[in-house]
């Protein structure tokens, strides 16, 4: 019996919303969670972080965890061009969202030519109404496949990867780098968090402060070719 684990399942915290976090907590799960911690033949991690937390806690199976969490392939080359189109992608993380809506609400304001997309189930937060039909929701696809193929075909040039500093997201993996990676969309992420190795070498751009993140954006819209090279970056690696 192999258990695949992803995040710190038995300490999910209410952030993720009221719904998620009952779910999560319920006795039952957590019962179960335990269960197969401690009895299943091996335990694989999908970091080591998780591994190390898991082992903390007093876990008793045998653990590993993957050199590579998510598989990631281009479909979506890097292009040069003009930013048109940037997004966020997520389930239940609006409040990592939060961290960097003051930026965003100076850049829409500043670039009137550029949208921005939600893909996935948080809602459009309030401070963007102002922006009209500027600012859109795309439902969450289940399906895997599916979800890339149509995440692709969105064409977005700028990912945004904001993650509040808390003790459930240090063990979360890189997937939303390389997913975005994939569809060809430079990323601007939280500094001081998973992301910093992923956007090293200039394979990503890293800030914490409303005015590192609007500079960030900022350069990436302003300068084309630089965009352009930190997606081929991050394709090849």
């Amino acid at each position: 019996v192999i258990f695949h684990i992803d995040d710190d399942l038995l300490n999910v915290p209410i952030e993720l919303g009221q719904h998620k976090y009952d779910y999560h907590n319920h006795p039952l799960r957590l019962a179960a969670i335990n269960y197969l911690l401690n009895h299943a033949d091996l335990v694989y991690c999908s970091t080591e972080v998780l591994r190390k937390r898991l082992v903390a806690l007093g876990i008793q199976s045998t653990s590993i965890s993957g050199k590579i969490s998510c598989f990631g392939r281009v479909l979506t080359p890097a292009t040069l061009g003009k930013v048109r189109k940037i997004g966020y992608m997520g389930f239940d993380h609006a409040h990592d969202l939060a961290l960097i809506l003051p930026a965003l609400v100076l850049f829409l304001r500043g670039n009137p030519d550029i949208q921005f997309e939600l893909f996935g189930s948080i809602p459009k937060p309030s401070e963007l109404d102002e922006f009209g039909d500027r600012v859109t929701t795309i439902p969450p696809v289940r399906d895997y496949e599916s979800f890339m193929s149509e995440f692709a075909a969105l064409g977005w040039d700028i990912g945004i990867c904001p993650l509040a500093p808390t003790s459930f997201n240090a063990t979360k993996s890189i997937n939303k780098w390389v997913e975005y990676t994939s569809v060809g969309a430079a990323v601007i992420a939280s500094a001081g968090t998973i992301y910093d190795d992923c956007c090293a070498e200039g394979r990503g751009l890293l800030a914490n402060t409303t005015t590192e993140w609007l500079a960030a954006l900022d350069m990436l819209v302003s300068d084309n070719d630089k965009r352009f090279n930190q997606v081929l970056r991050a394709q090849k690696h």
